[in-house]
């Protein structure tokens, strides 16, 4: 995710040649699917008809997964599907649903996809949030795309990555030393230089919802530096959610 001395143009379409070659593309299970929010979600309840998904239905008988990352199903009241696989989901389900069912059965399924998002700062052409589709495995370089590119063709060599756990551990510790630490030790550094000049598809990996990528020349930046835009670019998405600007 560390959102190379080759031209950008080519760069973006060496990169794209490399990553689409079929060989390449890793086949991910359904179960391992991570849900986003806005995805729809279809529920059954083996015997339990009244708390299942109707395909007969339709759409208007499944489930959304708010913008809060949440959705509330019947019995359980609300519970948090945004960031979980399709059968970590399903485990809580079954063990939520176990307080008032015996041994149940419960399968989920994504019918429709939303989107996830995650936040560039550095030098790309379009810092702040990017919004990717939740349809298949959004990469680190499918997110510097949709940010425009670089800043200065050539000169960015690194990206990053800081997950959506480690920005929400360091917004709690703040500006202070044990917030620097945090971030110093939850980041991921990527070389795209190595990526787009080798092929290197370990430097490509996949981005969560909320995801931070921090694009630079130098890996060894003031990790104070790093901490107060992220708290800053954490802040202003905070405010936007809610609705405070």
């Amino acid at each position: 995710m560390k959102k190379f001395v080759i031209c950008l143009a080519s760069a973006i379409m060496c990169i794209i040649s490399i990553i689409t070659l079929p060989f390449f593309v890793p086949v991910a299970r359904a179960s391992d699917y991570v849900i986003g929010r806005g995805d729809t979600l279809f529920i059954q309840v083996t015997g339990h008809s009244e708390l299942s998904s109707n395909a007969s239905a339709g759409a208007k008988s499944q489930f959304i997964v708010r913008p809060d990352g949440k959705m509330n199903f019947q019995l359980i009241g609300e519970v948090t599907a945004a960031g979980k696989t399709v059968s970590q989901f399903t485990e809580e389900l079954t063990r939520r649903i176990e307080e008032y069912i015996v041994k149940p059965r419960i399968a989920v399924n994504v019918t429709a996809y939303g989107s996830k998002q995650v936040f560039l700062l550095g030098e790309v052409q379009k810092p702040g949030t990017i919004s990717l589709s939740n349809a298949k495995g959004q990469r680190v370089l499918d997110a510097l795309s949709a940010a425009g590119g670089f800043t200065r063709t050539g000169e960015a060599r690194w990206v990053l990555l800081i997950r959506a756990d480690t920005v929400e551990k360091v917004c709690e510790a703040g500006k202070t030393p044990e917030g620097a630490k945090i971030l110093e030790q939850g980041v991921t550094k990527l070389n795209i230089q190595r990526l787009i000049s080798k092929g290197d598809l370990s430097q490509n990996v996949e981005l969560n919802e909320g995801d931070f990528l921090f694009v630079t020349r130098n890996h060894r930046q003031n990790i104070f530096d790093i901490l107060g835009r992220v708290l800053g670019a954490a802040y202003q998405i905070y405010k936007l959610s809610n609705g405070d600007v």
